[in-house]
């Protein structure tokens, strides 16, 4: 019977934990977000969050911790690998601009 005191989540379960400990937001915080963004990523507004999850990023300021919005893997790798530096980001759309 040693497997009766194991906590058995289900995969709801299991993300509501993840969500609060990390981000500190409720599924019902992440549902309530999504479908302020129309279900889409809040930089390129696609549905396919990639990167064989279902389910979108959630973007935070690693300052501060708060949430800023749901984001695709791609432009939150972006936003990651110009270390939030908007300055780089401006420098970045302007060098694309001059190709």
């Amino acid at each position: 019977m040693a497997q009766r005191n194991k906590e058995w989540y289900n995969a709801a379960d299991k993300r509501e934990k993840a969500l609060k400990k990390k981000y500190g937001m409720s599924l019902k915080d992440y549902d309530q977000m999504l479908a302020s963004q129309q279900h889409g990523c809040k930089i390129c507004g696609t549905n396919k969050p990639m990167n064989n999850s279902e389910y979108l990023c959630v973007d935070h300021c690693h300052t501060t911790g708060k949430v800023r919005g749901l984001l695709c893997s791609k432009c939150n790798s972006a936003i990651g690998l110009f270390d939030e530096d908007t300055n780089r980001m401006r420098l970045a759309m302007q060098y694309l601009g001059a190709a």
